[in-house]
């Protein structure tokens, strides 16, 4: 019958071995999870680092409470009820992305918003708000700023000043705009550009009713002129060019119509 040789010393060392391996294994998980939930506390819940002061500078006509309102909601947001995490509350991960988009979709009169991170608590918001080229009125009653991006925004007065451009649109529309579509906008500027070129000074632009395409310009002078924004503007500013220049110094017309390509109408 062969021996059975029982090393209890090697025994022994197998298991002071596996507590040794477990007992670093728990060190170093508990050093993870110190390290984590330092940084958490650190990040989130510490004085170092959080937002305490928010500057704006630059505003004009959109009041400094209302920025400070969505501003002060933004960086409140909490992603872990029971803990109260706030992410955009710490200088390190405030996305400044997310909260310039936020703005300007409420208020759409701010053209550029810079934000800048004045370590370790100070953010400040500097903002450039729109420079109104005129005013574009639905149904000659509600009426709104404009710039020559096109962008509407605010209340403004049916008559503004000798400054601003005043547009009647009207058309019939379900929900009110929030931008002026493209080709009545170029059209508009084209406009403009000729008739400045040609000394004929504007006293009020209208989009007739059901209009695709009209743009009616109502002259200093006391007449009519009628355009369409889907034809060549350009050559139809040279038409009225030709034809004013036949006519003489006394010619009082109640419209012109050049509506038609390379035609000229007038009463």
């Amino acid at each position: 019958m062969a021996g059975y040789n029982y090393n209890r010393y090697g025994d022994n060392l197998a298991r002071k071995k596996r507590r040794y391996f477990f007992l670093k294994l728990v060190i170093a998980l508990s050093s993870i999870l110190g390290v984590f939930m330092l940084v958490i506390y650190v990040a989130f819940f510490s004085p170092f680092l959080q937002i305490q002061e928010v500057n704006i500078e630059g505003l004009k006509s959109v009041k400094s409470e209302e920025i400070f309102s969505i501003v002060d909601s933004f960086l409140n947001q909490v992603i872990l009820e029971p803990i109260s995490i706030k992410p955009q509350k710490n200088m390190f991960f405030l996305d400044e992305k997310l909260l310039v988009s936020q703005l300007k979709a409420q208020f759409p009169a701010v053209k550029e918003i810079n934000i800048q991170k004045n370590y370790p608590h100070t953010v400040i918001v500097s903002i450039n708000e729109r420079t109104s080229w005129g005013t574009w009125c639905f149904n000659s009653e509600d009426c709104r700023y404009f710039d020559n991006e096109g962008i509407l925004w605010g209340d403004s007065l049916r008559s503004s000043g000798a400054l601003l451009l005043l547009v009647d649109d009207m058309r019939d529309y379900e929900n009110q705009p929030r931008t002026i579509d493209q080709v009545f906008l170029d059209g508009v500027k084209s406009i403009l550009s000729g008739l400045e070129e040609l000394s004929i000074q504007t006293a009020r632009l209208e989009i007739p009713i059901g209009s695709i395409e009209d743009v009616f310009v109502d002259t200093t002078e006391n007449y009519r002129i009628l355009f369409s924004v889907n034809s060549d503007i350009d050559n139809q500013i040279k038409v009225l060019k030709i034809f004013l220049a036949d006519k003489d110094k006394g010619f009082e017309p109640e419209y012109i119509d050049l509506r038609i390509e390379g035609r000229v109408y007038y009463k």
